[in-house]
């Protein structure tokens, strides 16, 4: 993975709603590539955050409040999920909130489709 490759990634994670959710979505998509440690490492602060952020709010709720599933997507869905990613003007928000949502799956068939940075 080249330099503007990684400085995506680590922007998408980062800028993600839940960054704890995009860095495991990520980790799924990218965990073979030599540079998943330097990644890893520049996103944890903001994936640590997060998750104390709603792992406080499970215990307050009792259990009511959860960590979302990741789901899978079907093959016209995964199409019209990458031609978002595409045409976006910010790639690395739309990206970011594939990578917090669907399932090993669905992310290696998205990127497949998409040429991100």
């Amino acid at each position: 993975m080249d330099q503007a490759e990684k400085q995506f990634l680590i922007l998408a994670i980062c800028n993600a709603r839940s960054p704890k959710l995009a860095l495991n979505g990520a980790k799924l998509v990218y965990h073979n590539d030599e540079s998943w440690g330097e990644i890893s490492k520049a996103c944890f602060e903001r994936a640590w955050e997060d998750a104390g952020k709603r792992n406080l709010l499970i215990e307050k709720s009792g259990g009511k409040v959860r960590w979302p599933e990741r789901f899978d997507l079907d093959k016209e869905r995964i199409a019209d999920e990458a031609n978002k990613i595409t045409s976006s003007k910010n790639k690395s928000y739309e990206w970011g909130v594939a990578l917090s949502t669907y399932d090993a799956t669905t992310l290696l068939s998205i990127r497949s489709l998409v040429e991100l940075p």
